[in-house]
């Protein structure tokens, strides 16, 4: 599983590295969406969740469940076997060798993926996610009091910005 499907192709063989896939509906088979990266972590089953603030033309992929529990217009898209310890000790990840790289909170994305029903809590998701393509990086500040090259300086700056001689 490498991550590489064409936009808008799923590859079917991830279903086997999900987590008890059973309390999963699927409604499609395959989707893209698109939208900026709100929240990112990683939990214990050894996937990755994102949850993603869909662009106004994706929001129909959004349930009131999904309202309910992360806000307006989210959907959650989880990345099987991405956790950067536990998908070590995950049996079901051993043979998933998911290479798709985890987006930050901020990024603007394009993401394919099974478009399914939770059971357990009735949202929506992307799971398992087959292809992310990065559209937009979220800028990237340095640490307060830290410059670049480690030296101390004051207040943070973006990394575009060019550092001043002194």
């Amino acid at each position: 599983m490498s991550g590489n499907t064409l936009p808008g192709e799923c590859d079917k063989n991830w279903l086997h590295c999900v987590y008890l896939p059973k309390r999963l509906v699927i409604l499609e088979s395959c989707v893209t969406v698109r939208g900026i990266v709100v929240d990112a972590r990683y939990v214990l089953d050894g996937d990755a969740i994102l949850y993603l603030r869909l662009d106004p033309e994706y929001a129909h992929f959004s349930n009131q469940k999904n309202y309910e529990q992360f806000g307006n217009d989210i959907l959650e898209l989880e990345i099987v076997c991405r956790h950067p310890v536990f998908r070590f000790l995950v049996f079901r990840c051993w043979t998933c060798g998911n290479k798709i790289l985890v987006p930050r909170v901020g990024d603007h994305i394009e993401a394919d993926g099974i478009y399914v029903q939770d059971t357990r809590h009735m949202h929506m998701e992307l799971h398992p996610v087959t292809r992310i393509t990065m559209l937009r990086s979220a800028k990237v500040l340095t640490p307060p009091g830290v410059s670049e090259n480690g030296q101390a300086r004051e207040g943070p700056r973006e990394l575009s910005e060019p550092a001043q001689k002194p």
